[in-house]
This record gives C-alpha cells, sequence and structure tokens, in this order.
C-alpha cells in the first residue's frame, strides 16, 4: 500500500502560470458574452435607428383587430419595467396593481366575477385577455384553465359563497354538472305546450278541446289570423290550426308583421331585437287571437292588465246602463232635470242590490271562464272577483350561462324542448319541471367530434368561454359594463392613442 500525498507533494504537481493557460470552456464563455452583448447592442441599435414605434421589432404578434389603434403605439399599453400580467416573476417585487391593469380600465371598465369577490382574488385584465396573437385572434375565447384554476376546487375555495358548489374542469357528462337554474319553472300561469301543438287543439284523437276542432277563420283579427297562417303556410281559411313553435315565440320583432295589435302601437316590442333570446311573451300578440277577453252576457269588456279594483268598477259600471237601458222611466228620474240644484233622488234600494246581483254574477264568471283559465288568484276571503298572481315568466332560464337562439336558428324547436310536446299537463307551476334541454342535449353538439351507430355526434365547441362570461355574471341580462355607463375618464383623441387617463373627474 503506497503512504498517502502529502501537500507538498501535491503542491509541486500545480502549474504556477495555469492562470494564464485558456481551455476550452473558458474560451466558449468568453465567446458567449461577446455574442450575448453584440445582439442586445444591434437589437437596441437597430430599434433606435429605425424607430422604437415599430411594434414588429419589439413585439411576438400583431394586435387583435379590436386593438389595431395602437399597432404601432407599445406606451399605450405597455410601462417600462412593468409586467402586464399578474402570473409573471415580476409581480412578486411590484406592490399593487401594475399600471397595465388600470389602463385597460381606462377603457374596459366592468363589475367583477361576482358580488363577493374581492379585489385581490380577481386577476389581471392581460392574465385573461392576451394580445399579440394576430389580427383574427378574440379577446373573449380563452384557455379553459384560466377558468378551471379556480373552478376545479371552488368548494374549497374563499370565494365559495357557502352552497354546495360542484367542481367543474371540463364540459362533459363527467366533470360538468346538471343544468340547475331551469330544472322547475318558477312562473305562475296555467298552459300546456301539448293541447297548443295538436292540430285544431284536440285533446286525444277523436275529442276536441271544444265542440269543433278550431280553424282559421275563428280568429277575428284579420291581421292575427294572417300571421298563423303564414307561419303554417296554409292560405285555406277553413283549415284546422296547426299551430308551429315559431307561431309565438320569436326572435325578432319584425316576424310579427304587425303594424298594430288590438289597437297598440308595436312600441310595445323592441324595434330590432339582437335574436340571440326569445321576445317576451305578451297576451297582445300571442294570446288575444284567440284567447278574447268579451264573453256573451257580461255587462262590460275589461281589458287586460287592469287591477281587480279596475275590473269591477268597468262590470259595475256596464250593469248599470243595461239596467237603465230597459227602464226609460227611470233613467229620466236619475239623468232628467232635478228638482233642486244639484240634487236627485238616491237609487232606490231594490235598484241597488239588482245591480250588485249582475256585477256579482259577472265576476264570478270573468274569474272562472276568462282570468282563471290561463291565472292564479291571490288568496283572498273573496270568491269573486281577486287579484291575478302575476305569471313571472323569467326572460332568461339559463341564470349562469348564454346562450344564442340565433346561431341554433336551424334545428327543430322539439329537439331540444321535447318536453313541450309531450306533456298533457294543462298547468305549469313551481312544482312542474321546464321544459329546458337538460346537459345530455348539449352534449350531442357541443363535444369532440366522434360517431356514435353511424351518425355524426359532437364537433361544436364546448369550451367555457362558448357559455359563460366571466364579468357580471349574476346580470345576464345587463351588459358587462352595466354597473357603469362610461368609462372612468373621457379621453381626448391624442389621449386615445397614447393610452393615456387624464385627471379629474369624468366630464368630457
Amino acid at each position: 500500500m503506497a503512504p498517502p500525498e502529502g501537500g507538498r507533494a501535491r503542491a509541486v504537481r500545480v502549474p504556477l502560470d495555469y492562470f494564464k493557460s485558456h481551455n476550452r470552456w473558458e474560451r466558449g464563455k468568453a465567446i458567449a458574452t461577446v455574442v450575448v452583448v453584440a445582439v442586445a447592442g444591434a437589437w437596441w441599435g437597430g430599434g433606435v435607428l429605425f424607430g422604437r414605434q415599430e411594434a414588429k421589432f419589439h413585439s411576438p404578434g400583431r394586435l387583435a383587430a379590436v386593438h389595431q389603434t395602437w399597432e404601432n403605439q407599445c406606451s399605450a399599453c405597455h410601462a417600462d419595467f412593468h409586467p402586464i400580467r399578474d402570473d409573471t416573476l415580476g409581480t412578486y417585487w411590484q406592490s399593487g396593481a401594475g399600471p397595465a391593469g388600470h389602463k385597460c380600465q381606462t377603457c374596459h371598465q366592468g363589475p367583477p366575477h361576482f358580488a363577493k369577490q374581492a379585489a385581490a382574488q380577481s386577476p389581471g385584465c392581460a392574465s385573461c385577455h392576451q394580445d399579440h396573437r394576430g389580427m383574427e385572434a378574440s379577446l373573449l375565447c380563452m384557455d379553459d384553465r384560466q377558468c378551471t384554476q379556480c373552478h376545479d376546487s371552488v368548494h374549497k375555495s374563499a370565494i365559495a359563497t357557502g352552497a354546495a358548489a360542484p367542481p367543474v374542469s371540463r364540459f362533459d357528462a363527467v366533470n360538468h354538472p346538471e343544468f340547475a337554474s331551469a330544472k322547475k319553472d318558477p312562473g305562475r300561469l296555467k298552459f300546456s305546450h301539448y293541447i297548443h301543438l295538436i292540430p285544431g287543439f284536440m285533446k286525444d284523437p277523436g275529442q276536441a278541446w271544444s265542440k269543433t276542432p278550431w280553424t282559421y277563420a275563428r280568429i277575428a283579427d284579420k291581421r292575427q289570423r294572417g300571421r298563423y297562417m303564414a307561419v303554417a303556410g296554409t292560405k285555406d281559411e277553413n283549415a284546422v290550426i296547426q299551430l308551429q313553435c315559431q307561431s309565438c315565440h320569436q326572435l325578432d320583432s319584425g316576424d310579427f308583421r304587425l303594424d298594430r295589435v288590438s289597437g297598440l302601437p308595436l312600441a310595445i316590442l323592441p324595434a330590432r331585437s339582437a335574436g340571440s333570446r326569445m321576445l317576451p311573451i305578451m297576451y297582445e300578440n300571442q294570446c288575444q287571437a284567440c284567447h278574447t277577453l268579451d264573453r256573451p252576457g257580461l255587462p262590460a269588456t275589461v281589458q287586460h292588465r287592469q287591477s281587480a279594483a279596475q275590473v269591477q268598477e268597468a262590470l259595475r259600471l256596464g250593469a248599470t246602463y243595461e239596467y237603465f237601458r230597459g227602464r226609460p222611466e227611470l233613467k229620466a228620474a236619475l239623468l232628467g232635470p232635478a228638482p233642486l240644484p244639484n240634487q236627485r233622488p238616491p237609487l232606490d234600494r231594490k235598484v241597488i242590490e239588482a245591480i250588485d246581483d249582475r256585477v256579482e254574477i259577472a265576476e264570478r264568471r270573468l274569474s272562472q271562464d276568462v282570468c282563471g283559465k290561463c291565472h292564479y288568484f291571490q288568496p283572498s276571503e273573496l270568491q269573486d272577483l281577486r287579484q291575478v298572481i302575476p305569471p313571472q315568466l323569467p326572460q332568461v332560464w339559463f341564470e349562469k350561462a348564454r346562450f344564442d337562439h340565433y346561431a341554433h336558428r336551424a334545428m327543430d324547436c322539439l329537439l331540444c324542448h321535447e318536453q313541450a310536446s309531450r306533456d298533457r299537463s294543462r298547468e305549469s307551476d313551481d312544482r312542474k319541471t321546464a321544459y329546458m334541454p337538460d346537459r345530455s342535449t348539449c352534449l350531442l353538439c357541443h363535444a369532440p367530434p366522434s360517431v356514435e351507430h353511424g351518425e355524426a355526434r359532437g364537433g361544436a365547441r364546448f369550451d367555457c368561454a362558448e357559455c359563460h362570461r366571466y364579468h357580471n355574471g349574476q346580470n345576464r341580462m345587463a351588459g358587462v359594463g352595466a354597473e357603469v355607463e362610461c368609462p372612468i375618464r373621457k379621453l381626448s383623441v391624442g389621449e386615445f392613442h397614447n393610452g393615456e387617463a387624464k385627471t379629474g373627474n369624468n366630464q368630457p
């Protein structure tokens, strides 16, 4: 065994001029340093020589079409040494929100995801809306990971509202819950889609809803009659009525093809609707053609939406006229010259009782045969005429999602609302399920493309942003800027192009 080497022996083996010679590694580091410095200098010099305003020289891609105004003005959105996204390394040494977020909100001011969301839980604008991906890129179509990073564990998050919030990681039959906001019908209206979709309003084969099946000739209003005939594609007024879904449910007010509806101007409808949502159902537009309020034997014709007191006043006035019409002597005593100025004989008690009896009969018949056919009444000790409960039909059924009917106009309505043609119940109240499509119906199209039993399935987009909107999700009828009708500050043309916010109030 050789004796151990001492320190003197090792020192003899080390050359004293080792620092004067360079190996490959040392030479490679020096060359790399020179190259990096040269490239950086050339990049900076080119920017100064050809102009820093050239965005293509510094940007990874062109701006989206909506931001083309600032294609050559980087400072409109970017600030030196400040990250524009809050998920970058630079945010760890930056205190608070950077100037980039404030610059975005100069033009885009909108409410948070939901009311209880804290400012610290809100991501920066550019963290989700990433630009520089080309002119045709959409700033609204974001990666699902922007949503699932919170909603995949929303039941564990501090932003949970206390309700059982299931995790969501993808739209499919396993990772997305069933639609909860459209399971029940919150409206209070007696209506049967099943009966209205049967030719002639027949309850069952051979059993008519009335004595004879309804024909178009029974619709008194010729304009309404023509509209229903046009939807059915017939010109025969004696043909049996066959209602279609679009006979009542319209996307555009122009489809009604009416200048006036029962004396009411068409201004009760929007001039032109966007078509994404169905127009509201109104008695004057969808119901009055067949369900008129005038009945033989009633002393007066009441108007829709009148209160119980107004209806009772109209019936009493009509009953009074009918009573005195066949009794000219009483009419002369009541309306003739008074024996003394401003003094007339009071009505006899028998006359008052006779008029009250007529009014009571009319109220009972009106409640049972007219109003009660479609409406529920407020609880009351009165059995004749009670206050009607408002139908409260929702304008938007999906509370947390967005649906565009116009994009689905080529599809048969009953493919998604098939229960409407099968439910034989005449009443639809808060104990009934709504005729809304469920998750499995949407998955027929909004899923990865596949072939099942020889039929093509899927192919339509199924990302989160296709149906959901982050901002102002609780107010789905309002726009994303519903809480503020104008930007934080009004800008001049120069300030707008430069992205410079003007200090002061919100006055132009």
